[in-house]
């Protein structure tokens, strides 16, 4: 098998995988549901995995406590969490047990970054013309490499970072929040809870992860991605003219 015929296959796997992902993201339920042992706390969470609703029992303060609830909160959201993922996983499953999905038309090689660069190399009348775009494409690829151990260093710095959201200025309620859209922990003041209602507790929670998830905007893993340089030369690297440019083409 030749390397064209390989990159084509591969080409083609991903594809394929790309299709059965989005089949089962597709067939998502329109929302997950998790209780924490105790039946104290009762969230749902959007597809996306976003916390939409909160609801506390009337005797929570029997159940769990002042000092418990925030980790009875957590464990239904975990538990949300889990079945989502369970569901995107049995959706796979369903995916990938059925037959192969049709495969993507690809372009013409004319059409693709390779060829139209081929041909802008061929171009080249003289050896010391050749040398110089072969030298400007390995410095395109040393600099590719550079910054995809970049990227690497920042998302490794991001996932072991978090942002934090307040119900109101009394903080009545703080949410802890990972980069990747997690909650990650509650935080209740503990002389409000003593007095307040379990609706207000669970409108309070919601606020705080979502002013978490608002201080989160700009600061994500995927945004951490679209700000690099490794996305900008993604960028440049789907402009063919742009690339022969840099490379003196």
């Amino acid at each position: 098998m030749s390397d064209v015929d390989r990159l084509f296959d591969t080409r083609d796997e991903i594809d394929r995988a790309a299709q059965v992902f989005g089949a089962a993201s597709r067939s998502a339920a329109t929302g997950y549901d998790g209780k924490d042992e105790f039946g104290t706390a009762t969230v749902r969470l959007t597809p996306e995995g976003h916390l939409q609703d909160v609801r506390i029992s009337m005797d929570w303060r029997t159940r769990v406590g002042a000092d418990g609830l925030a980790a009875a909160v957590q464990a239904a959201i975990t538990t949300a969490g889990v079945r989502r993922l369970e569901e995107w996983g049995h959706g796979m499953d369903v995916s990938m047990s059925g037959p192969p999905p049709s495969l993507s038309p690809a372009p013409a090689l004319y059409e693709t970054m390779a060829g139209r660069l081929e041909d802008r190399v061929r171009s080249a009348k003289t050896p010391r013309e050749v040398a110089a775009v072969e030298q400007a494409l390995v410095e395109v690829m040393d600099e590719l490499i550079r910054d995809v151990d970049e990227l690497t260093e920042q998302v490794d710095t991001a996932l072991t970072s978090s942002v934090r959201g307040e119900s109101s200025h009394e903080k009545h309620a703080v949410a802890e929040m990972s980069l990747t859209g997690e909650v990650v922990a509650l935080e209740y003041d503990e002389r409000w809870l003593a007095r307040a209602h379990p609706a207000n507790i669970g409108r309070e929670t919601l606020a705080a992860v979502d002013a978490a998830r608002r201080a989160l905007a700009g600061r994500s893993i995927t945004d951490v991605i679209a700000q690099s340089r490794l996305q900008q030369l993604q960028v440049l690297l789907n402009d063919p003219d742009a690339v022969a440019q840099r490379l003196g083409l």
